[in-house]
């Protein structure tokens, strides 16, 4: 769980909307759905948990990264949403459970965090996490650093006779990298990714199997 919070919390950024800067707790009975976002850029870790399907909260995602670097690695979870249903006012609180030790952070109700994920993509691929940190790695020492030409500010990514392009110029050089697909569906896809996001995926995906 400390490594899942560690890699949403990165996308949080300086805000004076408290609610941007929560992440948020929603479970589905078998797993943990952890999601923050910054309105341009959202992230989603899930673990499996044994979690009761009624759990959606939102809490301070720095304080909740701090809280589980306290603990040990042995250490299991349990988080409770305690709330004064009497209370319209009342937006609850979430105790964390660390066996030998106990927090209490003030929630946000989840009904106020942004959400991202209900756009439906068109166009869906998987391939090796660690073979896109690389592909990454390869062509981003050619995205452009002027923030004026934003549109050469990312990674273009799109489909080609059957493989996966990622292309990053600067108007003076231009690095490319092709990709074969593992599985999914991108006929004709394209989009851009920006510098932040490449970032961002870079270290969520560091060693993982699949992105």
């Amino acid at each position: 769980m400390t490594r899942a919070v560690d890699i949403v919390a990165n996308v949080i950024e300086s805000n004076t909307i408290p609610i941007l800067q929560n992440c948020r707790l929603q479970a589905d009975g078998q797993k943990l759905l952890i999601t923050a976002t910054d309105l341009d850029l959202e992230i989603t870790v899930q673990l499996p948990a044994a979690a009761d399907s009624r759990f959606d909260v939102t809490i301070p995602a720095k304080s909740l990264s701090n809280f589980l670097k306290k603990a040990t690695k042995s250490n299991y979870v349990t988080l409770a949403h305690d709330i004064d249903a009497t209370d319209p006012k009342d937006k609850g609180r979430v105790k964390l459970d660390f066996e030998k030790v106990n927090y209490t952070v003030d929630a946000l109700p989840s009904s106020d965090f942004p959400s991202l994920s209900t756009v439906e993509f068109s166009h869906v691929f998987s391939i090796a996490g660690q073979t896109l940190v690389d592909a990454i790695t390869s062509v981003k020492g050619a995205i452009s650093q002027e923030e004026t030409r934003y549109y050469l500010n990312g990674i273009f990514m799109h489909d080609y006779e059957g493989q996966f392009v990622m292309v990053a110029t600067d108007g003076h050089r231009l690095y490319r990298r092709v990709l074969d697909y593992a599985r999914g569906r991108a006929s004709n896809a394209g989009g851009d990714s920006a510098k932040k996001d490449n970032r961002h995926s870079a270290q969520a995906f560091k060693g993982q199997k699949n992105a």
